[in-house]
């Protein structure tokens, strides 16, 4: 539970740097 709790976290800091850039996404695909 709480590994799952740190990786959405984690995603979601993500998430929203993705927003600001788009070099993000690629990031976003390797952690989901």
């Amino acid at each position: 539970m709480k590994a799952e709790k740190n990786n959405n976290k984690q995603i979601n800091l993500v998430l929203k740097l993705g927003k600001r850039g788009q070099k993000t996404k690629g990031e976003v695909k390797t952690l989901l």
